[in-house]
């Protein structure tokens, strides 16, 4: 789900940009390489810093990633101004900690054996969602101009995805600590 929200976003960004605020191909690439540096920011200073504080709990790191890329996404689509696209973008930058949060959680539910067909699943799972997210981005993209509403309703679709991919993620967090506490009852 995450993955069609990536999709999402990802496949119009460019235009919604110059559509929402009318920038130029340097403002975006501005505002592309300040999400590179961001993201690179994110999982070398933040991450390891964030997974110590929460005292190495990755399924709680990867619901908290999940629901600050939720609002941001939000915050994209609220954003009145250009300037404010940069401050809802620096504001956001630990939900980037999500991914590999999730992928520690799903490679610790598997055997060793089995840790390349997962990293398969999981590439396949992602392109997967990628493509149907990008479909729907785009579509609701061009509904909303062809409409005359706010550019920014993919947005919204996009950040619906990460609050139901949050929604999957407590879930199993929920039966994993109650499957801990069974195993710690057995004598």
């Amino acid at each position: 789900l995450a993955g069609m929200g990536m999709g999402a976003f990802g496949s119009v960004q460019v235009l919604w940009l110059r559509e929402a605020f009318g920038w130029d191909g340097d403002r975006v690439g501005k505002f592309l390489s300040t999400s590179g540096i961001l993201l690179m920011m994110s999982q070398a200073l933040i991450l390891p810093r964030l997974l110590s504080f929460m005292r190495g709990r990755e399924s709680t790191l990867a619901l908290l990633g999940l629901l600050i890329t939720a609002g941001k996404l939000v915050g994209y689509g609220l954003a009145p101004t250009g300037a404010s696209v940069f401050a809802v973008q620096l504001a956001g930058v630990a939900g980037t900690c999500s991914v590999p949060s999730l992928r520690s959680v799903c490679s610790r539910c598997v055997p060793e054996s089995c840790q390349g067909t997962l990293s398969g699943a999981i590439a396949a799972i992602t392109t997967a969602t990628g493509v149907a997210g990008s479909l729907m981005g785009s579509n609701v993209f061009a509904a909303s101009l062809r409409r005359g509403w706010r550019p920014g309703n993919f947005l919204f679709l996009a950040s619906a995805c990460y609050v139901f991919a949050a929604a999957c993620v407590a879930r199993g967090a929920s039966s994993e600590g109650k499957r801990e506490a069974k195993r710690e009852e057995l004598p």
